[in-house]
């Protein structure tokens, strides 16, 4: 199995709190054999986004081809970073071929009238999380970005 494509909702998307998306992946069966119609992609871990536990693949999947597979999911109403891991699974259970994920930002509506919001939006996608310190950093500052992350 290969993933072709993250489809829709790249990693990182910012997202309203409530608000539902679907999410999509490319799968290619790299393998010998066919999927059957009883395959399904199933949520392993993390946070679980959508009200389904699985969800079965549309057709059967013959090697060499290609399927997407969409997952209809719901922002939480709590803002955080939220990850959630899918895999496909055969009829009986047995997993197979690389997890997948759904990586999404919820931000508050009151972040969009926040003048540091961008900021520290962009000090997330570098890997710094605390938004105390970034906001603080940020201030110190007067939101420039370079001496925030040099501090």
């Amino acid at each position: 199995v290969s993933t072709q494509s993250t489809g829709t909702i790249p990693d990182g998307t910012i997202i309203n709190p409530g608000d539902p998306f679907v999410k999509i992946w490319q799968f290619r069966n790299d393998g010998y054999d066919r999927w059957p119609s009883t395959t399904r992609l199933v949520f392993v871990d993390g946070d679980n986004l959508s009200q389904q536990s699985f969800v079965n693949v549309p057709t059967e999947v013959e090697p060499g081809d290609t399927i997407n597979i969409a997952v209809d999911m719901c922002a939480p109403k709590t803002p955080g970073t939220y990850l959630s891991y899918w895999r496909l699974s055969d009829q009986y259970g047995a997993r197979f071929g690389h997890r997948v994920w759904a990586n999404i930002k919820v931000i508050s509506t009151e972040s969009f009238s926040d003048p540091c919001a961008d900021a520290l939006n962009v000090l997330h996608s570098f890997g710094f999380n605390d938004d105390k310190l970034n906001r603080a950093l940020l201030e110190k500052h007067n939101n420039d970005l370079n001496a925030t992350i040099h501090d």
